[in-house]
């Protein structure tokens, strides 16, 4: 598996994403992303200068997950929005490696930390960041 840039241009990966989102949340949050149309437009908000954009990729080029992020506060916290893993590749580890090896681009010394309590029933990522 490696870590890239989603690319403006990479078509395929943006439909890939976007169908990502529309099957992974259909379940837990249906209204979020509810067809590729809303999905596709979530995907190209993510190329906004403010924004990251991160794909993991199998050795096929089929794209196994995706994290955005948007900046607060001048850079120095990343609002993870959204975090998404193809369903069947989800409980492999790819939704833990996606942030910190963005942050990791960022801050050498981010860490990530992935809990799960019971307001959380599907857990939640934490991520630090030394400045």
């Amino acid at each position: 598996m490696r870590i890239v840039d989603l690319d403006l241009t990479n078509e395929s990966a943006i439909q890939q994403v976007a169908a990502m989102l529309v099957e992974s949340f259909a379940t837990n949050w249906p209204e979020a992303w509810p067809d590729m149309e809303s999905a596709q437009e979530g995907v190209r908000e993510s190329f906004a200068a403010d924004r990251i954009s991160r794909i993991a990729l199998d050795q096929d080029g089929t794209v196994l997950g995706w994290v955005g992020g948007i900046s607060q506060y001048r850079g120095h916290v990343w609002e993870l929005h959204p975090l998404v893993v193809r369903v069947s590749q989800q409980r492999k580890g790819i939704g833990r490696v996606l942030p910190e090896a963005r942050l990791r681009d960022h801050r050498s010394n981010a860490r990530c930390e992935w809990t799960r309590q019971a307001r959380y029933p599907y857990g939640q990522i934490s991520c630090e960041i030394g400045i």
